[in-house]
């Protein structure tokens, strides 16, 4: 049998905005119905740990909607 070479798993760097950026983009049918267009703004404090984010839409109505907050 031949036998994998072991091999040292490197650590990764993924910026944190692109991890929040691609959640979005997953969750995107949730956030808005099948026709309807939109905006997302994310705000997060930038660094190693994610002390907080928050994740709004703009409504139809030109108004920020809070859509989830951690």
């Amino acid at each position: 049998m031949n036998r994998i070479p072991h091999r040292t798993l490197l650590p990764i760097s993924i910026e944190i905005n692109h991890i929040l950026r691609s959640a979005v983009v997953l969750s995107w049918k949730d956030l808005f119905p099948i026709a309807q267009r939109g905006l997302v703004h994310i705000e997060y404090a930038p660094g190693n740990r994610l002390p907080s984010v928050k994740i709004l839409r703009l409504t139809g109505k030109g108004e920020w909607s809070l859509v989830c907050e951690y």
